[in-house]
């Protein structure tokens, strides 16, 4: 791949992870209407959080509820980052990146998806410390090169950088 086509993939990359940052909701929304899903309706959720049941049925779907937004911010952006070569992910459309991050599932499949980003992964020297509560919220940090990245669970951000948040 040239280094101009894998600049464009990556700058098309960047203005979907910012898509998803600013308006994961409305982008999830639209998925579900896409898909043909009620919106009160569970459509990502977590093995982990379905797992709890046995403890608490009620608390274990509130939880899922509440997780359904980083899921699908992770299924998107996991399947964004596997391209096929001569494809892209380029333009403004939402629906265009749902529906190739769906044909990615369904060629690849979730293994070979998150098998991909974890190779990828690999190759970026990160690290990331344990996670800590500050008030009601819990921040995890990560440093990668020269960039500080703070991660909010729980609060009305999923990511600020920098210190500044744009919610």
């Amino acid at each position: 791949m040239s280094s101009d086509v894998g600049e464009r993939r990556h700058e098309s990359l960047e203005r979907w992870r910012e898509l998803l940052r600013l308006d994961v909701g409305e982008l999830l929304k639209l998925e579900k209407r896409r898909r043909g899903v009620l919106e009160d309706k569970l459509l990502f959720v977590n093995a982990a959080n379905l797992a709890e049941f046995w403890w608490c049925a009620q608390k274990s779907l509130l939880q899922a509820r509440e997780d359904e937004p980083a899921f699908f911010t992770s299924y998107v952006l996991q399947g964004a980052e596997v391209v096929a070569p001569g494809s892209s992910v380029e333009g403004s459309d939402p629906l265009e990146l749902l529906q190739h991050v769906e044909r990615v599932y369904k060629t690849h499949g979730p293994d070979e998806v998150l098998s991909r980003v974890a190779e990828k992964m690999k190759r970026v020297e990160a690290e990331v410390y344990p996670a800590v509560k500050v008030g009601d919220r819990i921040l995890t940090l990560i440093r990668r090169d020269d960039k500080l990245v703070v991660l909010e669970e729980g609060g009305e951000c999923d990511l600020i950088e920098g210190g500044h948040s744009d919610c």
